[in-house]
């Protein structure tokens, strides 16, 4: 009885919400990319899924580089395109009556094209659209229930082929506008103004040499690794490496990287914790590699071409494709099933440090100027 009853209450809200919206299917509807002219991409969640939406920006403004880009943000990962130049605002969700009023105004726009890439149940996404959308505007999404044709004129199911969220995420893009340009070329990436704060610390810190970022930072206690792992392996690696090591952490974590660097002596740094996402932005790009647990430095490493040592907690293999860092050399470090991230050994790490280090050794320049693993 569960299931029939279930699918009663889907068909009830697709009539209620089809009623309030009057959404209308365009499935095989495309827009010229001539005459794109604004676009509304919605991405109101983590700091991580916006790094890898610049990959979208990045294909609108190919298609039709005089489009107009605006995006609603969250609070998390607002600050990672406040200054975008690709983009014409950036408007903050409220989750508020008044932040909605505020969305119900955005319907003066008169946007061309609203983009949810969302990967999960976007009620929200699909409200704010419906909210925000003239009746002309298309309204695109991830392939989802049907029922959510109510809030949508378009949902598109990418490829089986197409497993990072990356590519997803373009394909999707690509089905509502008429253009020629390839998708699947366009990959995220993130820019910084260099600073003097960033450079003096690397200036006294690294002495000019290749270093090592290593994030102690997760957004979740399950993704952490023990900070008595930490200081084993910058002991071990700083035997075989002329590398430096640079810790970064939230605030929240300094006393976990004080400890580690009262361990490790001179070897490693701490980049002092900093609100200021261009300053992170800048000493990951300036790093020779990057070792994190799974969270968004996994995609700014990877935006800015970094090489990744990624410790992730243990996913089906389908969804760690998803988000593994996107088109760079990288190591994906995974527990046992049903074990947590902090169960990863140290010489698993190690070793992977040293494959991924000895592989660009062979195919980066910047790799082959000093002995990186011996």
């Amino acid at each position: 009885m569960k299931q029939p009853f279930k699918k009663m209450l889907e068909r009830l809200i697709y009539v209620l919400l089809r009623a309030v919206f009057g959404t209308v299917r365009r499935r095989h509807q495309k827009i010229a990319a001539e005459k794109l002219s604004r676009v509304l991409v919605l991405r109101c969640d983590k700091l991580g899924d916006m790094v890898l939406t610049t990959a979208v920006f990045n294909y609108l403004n190919a298609v039709n580089p005089s489009v107009r880009i605006d995006v609603i943000a969250s609070t998390a990962n607002r600050r990672v395109i406040e200054n975008d130049e690709r983009l014409a605002e950036v408007i903050l969700y409220q989750p508020t009556l008044r932040g909605w009023l505020q969305l119900w105004s955005l319907r003066r726009r008169r946007y061309d094209l609203i983009l949810s890439l969302v990967q999960n149940a976007p009620v929200r996404e699909g409200l704010m659209a419906s909210l925000i959308a003239q009746p002309e505007t298309l309204k695109v999404s991830l392939r989802h229930k049907a029922y959510y044709f109510a809030l949508f004129n378009k949902m598109v199911e990418p490829p089986a082929h197409l497993t990072h969220a990356v590519e997803q995420m373009v394909y999707v893009a690509s089905q509502a506008i008429d253009s020629a340009v390839d998708a699947m070329r366009c990959e995220p990436k993130l820019s910084y103004e260099p600073s003097e704060t960033v450079a003096g610390f690397l200036e006294a810190e690294t002495h000019g040499k290749n270093y090592m970022l290593v994030n102690l930072s997760a957004g979740h206690s399950a993704r952490m690794w023990p900070q008595e792992k930490y200081i084993s392996l910058l002991h071990g690696l700083s035997q075989k490496t002329a590398m430096r090591f640079v810790l970064l952490c939230t605030d929240k974590d300094r006393a976990m990287a004080m400890e580690i660097l009262s361990h490790t002596g001179n070897i490693a740094s701490l980049f002092p914790p900093t609100e200021n996402l261009s300053y992170v932005f800048e000493v990951i790009a300036r790093s020779s590699l990057v070792m994190t647990p799974d969270t968004g430095i996994v995609h700014i490493a990877a935006a800015f071409g970094r090489p990744v040592v990624d410790l992730y907690g243990h996913q089906a293999s389908t969804t760690a494709a998803m988000w593994l860092p996107y088109h760079v050399p990288h190591r994906l470090i995974q527990p046992p099933e049903g074990e947590p991230t902090s169960s990863i050994s140290v010489e698993y790490v190690a070793a992977a440090v040293e494959s991924l280090c000895n592989e660009l050794a062979r195919v980066r320049p910047e790799f082959n100027s000093e002995k990186i693993i011996s």
